[in-house]
């Protein structure tokens, strides 16, 4: 299905247009209003305490484990990321970004939205480019599905790297999909542009690796049976990155494959893909979509089986239906081996693989539209409506409030008086909201209940003590308060999952 007039080309470019405001609409709005959550906080340390070049005395790289990372510590950038679960790459673009627009909580989730937004203009850009051919309506239906899809939007307004790398397997989904739909034998392989877009994205996260080593399979196959030496020195830059960063954060790596750093019950391969399967689709599509999706795929097979595609268009349409589809499940089933080894579990990991699942749809709905042109426009009008209610959760309020809960904590402490923080896995994360003061605190980080009396007798010679923290580390608070809290006048904050108390002796 093409526009078929070129009268109609206006219309298809204001329709592009629309859709891109929209989307930066979503991605750009009141981007800074809500407080950083604990993982936001984990990056902006990184990003704006921790120097690509260490301070003298700070060595480059030290083998540490995430819970060896301490309160006011000084390791390097290298070291800390070398402890942490995803590779720089994130990190590295917001450095760039922030050194432009600022540290506020906007300019760090810059990053995040410019990369989605950059990704949606090329792919506009595409379908302007296809606007008279049959491929056009795959790649309308896919910057729809990503331009309004919920769980894109939220990712997109993060301090996290899931944005960055779904933006990169976003382009790189897409020229995988336009080489399956040319024919493999003759569609060019990757050149240096897409190498260093494939670079970017393994240095993202390791779930973007996985997948992009699934796509580069095929081209190193071909590249083989062309004899195209230089193709497969292109391929080969990228396993070298991902080879020298392997091996600088090696023991990271591996605690997590062997599930030390993992928080999921033990479970069996099967239940991990079904209970993946259920979250992605309760938060990454929602179940109107998941159902759309389910219901288009299916009407595409009946309506294949009944009549089967003989135009050329159909037979491209299906070559890229079919890769996009065993590329979607190749993608889920590593990301449940991974899941069930590394017992971490979270719908945001299947957020790389999203645009091959959009891809997967563009091509049925594009099919459809061979024989009902009028089905693919009830497609993309109704994907976009099934979107409102998790694109209205992205806009609602924040995980977590410490913006809030240090403001409170620092209005009523005085220099020098103690604040004891519960755990997070960076714990000089605090710094980003307790630093915007002159005030400076004796911090004490208490991990246990157990911890409580000890403190109690170590701060006993405080008129006011204050407490900072996440939810999950309430409990040791409230050993404390048993211990010691009867001496004290307590106030006390809750938003969000994020606490805050002072003490102030009677």
């Amino acid at each position: 299905m093409s526009l078929g007039s070129p009268s109609r080309y206006s219309l298809l470019l204001g329709l592009l247009l629309a859709i891109l405001l929209a989307a930066t609409a979503l991605r750009l709005e009141n981007l800074g209003t809500t407080s950083l959550w604990e993982d936001e906080l984990f990056s902006a340390d990184i990003v704006l305490q921790r120097p690509l070049v260490p301070q003298p005395g700070t060595p480059w790289l030290e083998s540490k484990p995430l819970p060896a990372l301490q309160d006011g510590g000084t390791e390097s950038f290298w070291t800390v990321k070398a402890a942490d679960q995803s590779p720089p790459m994130f990190e590295l673009a917001a450095k760039a970004v922030t050194s432009l627009f600022g540290s506020g909580e906007a300019s760090l989730r810059l990053t995040s939205a410019l990369a989605s937004l950059a990704a949606l203009a090329w792919l506009a850009a595409r379908a302007w480019r296809a606007r008279a051919g049959p491929l056009m309506p795959v790649y309308l239906a896919v910057l729809v599905l990503v331009a309004f899809n919920g769980f894109m939007v939220f990712y997109a307004r993060e301090a996290r790297a899931y944005a960055l790398g779904a933006a990169l397997t976003l382009v790189l989904a897409t020229r995988f999909w336009e080489r399956s739909v040319t024919g493999w034998r003759q569609a060019p392989l990757p050149g240096w542009g897409e190498i260093a877009l494939c670079v970017a994205a393994c240095m993202t996260h390791y779930n973007a690796l996985a997948l992009v080593g699934l796509m580069l399979l095929p081209c190193a196959w071909e590249g083989l049976r062309r004899k195209d030496i230089a193709a497969l020195a292109r391929m080969a830059v990228v396993a070298a990155f991902v080879g020298g960063w392997l091996f600088m954060s090696y023991d990271s790596f591996t605690m997590a494959a062997q599930g030390d750093l993992g928080w999921m019950p033990k479970m069996s391969t099967r239940k991990t893909a079904e209970v993946l399967a259920a979250y992605f689709m309760r938060e990454g599509t929602g179940p109107w979509l998941a159902g759309l999706l389910v219901l288009l795929l299916t009407a595409t097979v009946l309506a294949s089986l009944g009549k089967p595609t003989t135009s050329a268009d159909g037979k491209q349409l299906v070559r890229g239906a079919t890769a996009a589809g065993a590329l979607s499940l190749a993608a889920f089933g590593l990301a449940v081996l991974v899941a069930h080894k590394a017992h971490i579990l979270n719908a945001r990991h299947l957020i790389f693989a999203m645009p091959v699942l959009f891809l997967l749809a563009g091509s049925c709905a594009a099919l459809l539209a061979l024989r009902w042109p009028a089905a693919f426009w009830l497609f993309l009008v109704t994907a976009a409506a099934t979107q409102i209610p998790l694109v209205q959760a992205t806009l609602a309020d924040p995980k977590s409030d410490y913006r809030g809960a240090t403001a409170f904590v620092v209005e009523r402490l005085q220099d020098g008086d103690a604040l004891i923080t519960t755990p997070l896995l960076n714990p000089s994360a605090y710094n980003y909201y307790l630093h915007r003061t002159t005030k400076r605190f004796d911090r004490k980080m208490l991990s246990v209940p157990e911890q409580g009396a000890q403190l109690c007798t170590e701060l006993s010679n405080h008129e006011r003590i204050g407490f900072l923290g996440h939810l999950a580390g309430f409990q040791a608070a409230v050993a404390m308060k048993k211990a010691c809290g009867d001496r004290y006048t307590i106030d006390f904050y809750l938003r969000h999952k994020a606490f805050a108390a002072v003490w102030t002796r009677k």
